[in-house]
Protein backbone atom coordinates (compact mmCIF):
# COMPACT_ATOMS: atom_id res chain seq x y z
CA UNK A 1 0.00 0.00 0.00
CA UNK A 2 1.23 3.29 -1.02
CA UNK A 3 1.96 6.07 1.35
CA UNK A 4 2.09 8.96 -0.76
CA UNK A 5 0.37 12.20 0.02
CA UNK A 6 0.10 10.55 3.56
CA UNK A 7 0.22 13.35 6.35
CA UNK A 8 1.96 12.84 9.80
CA UNK A 9 4.63 13.45 11.59
CA UNK A 10 8.13 12.36 12.46
CA UNK A 11 8.10 10.25 15.22
CA UNK A 12 11.98 9.36 15.26
CA UNK A 13 14.47 11.64 14.45
CA UNK A 14 17.29 9.20 14.15
CA UNK A 15 16.02 7.73 11.32
CA UNK A 16 16.05 10.55 9.44
CA UNK A 17 18.44 10.29 6.21
CA UNK A 18 19.03 13.61 4.34
CA UNK A 19 19.24 16.45 4.99
CA UNK A 20 18.95 17.55 7.83
CA UNK A 21 19.92 14.78 9.56
CA UNK A 22 22.96 16.54 11.79
CA UNK A 23 21.73 20.62 11.25
CA UNK A 24 18.69 20.53 13.39
CA UNK A 25 18.21 20.41 16.86
CA UNK A 26 15.41 17.44 17.12
CA UNK A 27 14.54 18.73 20.38
CA UNK A 28 14.01 22.11 19.78
CA UNK A 29 10.79 23.37 18.73
CA UNK A 30 10.40 24.33 15.22
CA UNK A 31 9.27 23.45 11.51
CA UNK A 32 10.40 20.18 11.78
CA UNK A 33 8.01 19.25 14.79
CA UNK A 34 5.27 20.09 12.48
CA UNK A 35 3.36 18.26 9.80
CA UNK A 36 4.32 16.17 6.42
CA UNK A 37 2.76 14.80 3.27
CA UNK A 38 4.60 11.94 1.96
CA UNK A 39 5.48 13.43 -1.73
CA UNK A 40 7.94 9.91 -2.45
CA UNK A 41 8.49 6.36 -1.80
CA UNK A 42 12.17 4.56 -2.48
CA UNK A 43 11.54 1.51 -0.84
CA UNK A 44 11.57 1.63 3.02
CA UNK A 45 12.90 5.38 2.56
CA UNK A 46 9.85 8.27 2.55
CA UNK A 47 10.20 11.66 0.88
CA UNK A 48 8.39 13.61 3.31
CA UNK A 49 7.26 17.86 2.48
CA UNK A 50 7.04 20.15 5.56
CA UNK A 51 3.28 21.72 5.18
CA UNK A 52 4.66 25.03 6.01
CA UNK A 53 5.10 27.50 3.41
CA UNK A 54 7.94 29.63 5.23
CA UNK A 55 10.00 26.72 5.13
CA UNK A 56 9.62 26.66 1.28
CA UNK A 57 7.83 23.41 2.17
CA UNK A 58 11.51 21.74 2.83
CA UNK A 59 11.59 17.77 2.18
CA UNK A 60 13.33 15.91 4.41
CA UNK A 61 13.96 11.87 3.58
CA UNK A 62 13.41 9.06 6.35
CA UNK A 63 12.95 5.75 7.13
CA UNK A 64 9.02 4.57 7.13
CA UNK A 65 8.98 3.62 10.35
CA UNK A 66 10.46 6.98 12.03
CA UNK A 67 6.93 8.50 10.67
CA UNK A 68 3.61 8.39 12.32
CA UNK A 69 0.81 8.37 8.92
CA UNK A 70 -2.49 10.36 10.44
CA UNK A 71 -4.50 10.10 7.68
CA UNK A 72 -5.01 11.89 4.00
CA UNK A 73 -6.33 15.07 3.44
CA UNK A 74 -8.93 16.01 0.78
CA UNK A 75 -6.84 18.70 -0.69
CA UNK A 76 -3.08 19.35 -1.21
CA UNK A 77 -0.65 22.31 -0.72
CA UNK A 78 -0.97 24.33 -4.31
CA UNK A 79 -4.48 23.03 -4.81
CA UNK A 80 -6.72 25.47 -6.27
CA UNK A 81 -9.96 25.35 -4.72
CA UNK A 82 -13.10 27.14 -4.70
CA UNK A 83 -15.10 28.57 -0.97
CA UNK A 84 -18.89 27.48 -1.69
CA UNK A 85 -19.69 30.00 0.70
CA UNK A 86 -17.81 33.04 -0.69
CA UNK A 87 -17.97 32.07 -4.63
CA UNK A 88 -14.38 32.41 -4.74
CA UNK A 89 -11.31 30.30 -5.69
CA UNK A 90 -7.90 30.27 -4.49
CA UNK A 91 -4.90 27.87 -3.43
CA UNK A 92 -4.06 25.69 -0.44
CA UNK A 93 -1.12 27.33 1.10
CA UNK A 94 -1.58 25.04 4.38
CA UNK A 95 -2.93 22.28 5.68
CA UNK A 96 -2.99 20.92 9.30
CA UNK A 97 -5.19 18.04 11.10
CA UNK A 98 -7.33 19.02 13.91
CA UNK A 99 -6.87 16.88 16.56
CA UNK A 100 -10.08 17.29 18.77
CA UNK A 101 -12.02 17.26 15.39
CA UNK A 102 -10.51 14.68 14.09
CA UNK A 103 -10.31 16.01 10.60
CA UNK A 104 -8.44 17.87 8.26
CA UNK A 105 -8.12 21.75 8.09
CA UNK A 106 -6.54 23.98 5.34
CA UNK A 107 -5.90 27.44 5.02
CA UNK A 108 -6.49 29.85 1.23
CA UNK A 109 -4.76 32.13 -0.40
CA UNK A 110 -6.86 34.14 -2.05
CA UNK A 111 -4.80 35.81 -4.57
CA UNK A 112 -4.88 39.21 -3.07
CA UNK A 113 -4.69 38.17 0.63
CA UNK A 114 -4.52 35.11 2.56
CA UNK A 115 -7.16 33.58 4.53
CA UNK A 116 -7.68 34.37 7.96
CA UNK A 117 -10.06 31.52 8.85
CA UNK A 118 -9.60 27.71 8.51
CA UNK A 119 -11.61 25.90 6.57
CA UNK A 120 -12.95 22.08 6.36
CA UNK A 121 -13.35 19.17 3.66
CA UNK A 122 -17.32 20.61 3.34
CA UNK A 123 -16.14 23.99 2.77
CA UNK A 124 -14.44 23.32 0.17
CA UNK A 125 -14.62 22.25 -3.73
CA UNK A 126 -11.75 21.73 -6.16
CA UNK A 127 -11.81 24.37 -8.79
CA UNK A 128 -11.39 23.94 -12.59
CA UNK A 129 -8.36 25.23 -13.71
CA UNK A 130 -9.14 26.86 -17.20
CA UNK A 131 -5.99 26.93 -19.37
CA UNK A 132 -5.66 30.29 -21.15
Amino acid sequence: MSLIHSYGRIINSELIQSPYKESIDWNASGWWNGHFIVIDEKEDILVLQSTNEATGYATIEIKSDGFNVIGKPSFYTNDTVKIKAKNKTGRIYSVTYHFAKECFRYMVDYGDRKSTCWYYDNDLEKAKVECP
